[in-house]
């Protein structure tokens, strides 16, 4: 969902990366395969391209560390209630 993905963006403030390939953790995992089998070389997979959508931060800093803020005193509020400590 490109919300999702504009708003991940915008609160670590880093551009973030959706790639193309829907599957990726297939996709991973034939790679390593191919690895293994010596049907690929780790070179060979670095020169694949990366292409996918870039979703660059739209907010101002401020405006992440106030949203951060919030986010925070929203989990301390629901770990109290739920009776969970803030340290782990």
């Amino acid at each position: 969902d490109d919300g999702v993905m504009q708003t991940e963006a915008d609160l670590v403030g880093f551009p973030v990366m959706r790639a193309d390939v829907a599957e990726l953790s297939a996709l991973g995992v034939a790679h390593l395969a191919g690895l293994g089998a010596g049907l690929f070389t780790l070179e060979g997979l670095r020169k694949q391209g990366r292409a996918g959508e870039v979703f660059d931060p739209a907010i101002s800093g401020e405006l992440r560390r106030s949203r951060h803020s919030a986010w925070r005193r929203a989990l301390a509020r629901s770990r109290s209630g739920a009776g969970v400590s803030d340290t782990g």
